[in-house]
C-alpha cells in the first residue's frame, strides 16, 4: 500500500508527459526525487560515448549543452565549442544537433579528448523542421542556452560561452535522450 500511494502521488505530480526512472536504493525504504527536464526518442550517436557500455547508457553531470539545428560535418567546426568548454574547466559536454558526421564523432571520441571532457552527441528532437525548432527552443529555455540556428545565420564559430546551456544531470541510452 505505501508503494501504491507513492506511485499515485508521483503520477499526479508528473502528469501525462512525465517520465519515471526507477533506481535501486541502498536505504531499503521508499524515496523519490523530481528533476525538471525533457526527453525524446533518439539516442547516443556513437557507442563510444556510452559511460556505461553494459547498459548502453551515457550519463553526464554538470554538463554544458550546445543546442543547434546545424548539421555538424566538419571536425574543425567543433574546435570553438570544445575550446570554450576547456577554458571554463567544464568536464562534460552534451551536443544536441540535427546531425553529426562520422568524422566529427571520431574526433569527439578520441581518447585524448575523452580524458579531459566527457562528450555525448545526440540527435535533435523532432523530424519536421518546425517541430524540431520548437523542441530546440524548449530545450534552450530549460537549460538557459541560446540555440545556434542555421536560419539565423549562426555558426559554431560564432558561439560564446553564454550560448551554452547547463544541466545538473543528462542521460541518454540506446533509445532515448
Amino acid at each position: 500500500p505505501p508503494l501504491a500511494k507513492m506511485i499515485g502521488e508521483i503520477f499526479d505530480i508528473i502528469g501525462v508527459y512525465g517520465r519515471i526512472e526507477v533506481r535501486t536504493s541502498r536505504t531499503g525504504g521508499l524515496e523519490r526525487g523530481y528533476i525538471e527536464g525533457m526527453y525524446w526518442k533518439g539516442g547516443v550517436l556513437s557507442r563510444a560515448m556510452y559511460t556505461d557500455p553494459t547498459d548502453l547508457r551515457a550519463e553526464l553531470e554538470d554538463a554544458a549543452i550546445l543546442v543547434t539545428d546545424l548539421v555538424i560535418d566538419n571536425p574543425r567546426d567543433l574546435i570553438k565549442p570544445m575550446t570554450i568548454v576547456a577554458q571554463a574547466k567544464i568536464k562534460a559536454l552534451l551536443i544536441v544537433a540535427k546531425e553529426v558526421s562520422q568524422p566529427c564523432l571520431g574526433m569527439l571520441t578520441r581518447p585524448e579528448i575523452a580524458e579531459k571532457v566527457k562528450i555525448v552527441a545526440v540527435k535533435a528532437p523532432g523530424i519536421l523542421m518546425r517541430a524540431q525548432g520548437e523542441a530546440l527552443q524548449d530545450l534552450a529555455v530549460l537549460t538557459n542556452a541560446r540555440p545556434i540556428l542555421g536560419a539565423a545565420g549562426d555558426t559554431l564559430q560564432s558561439i560564446k560561452p553564454s550560448d551554452l546551456g547547463r544541466a545538473r544531470m543528462v542521460w541518454a541510452d540506446k533509445f532515448y535522450f
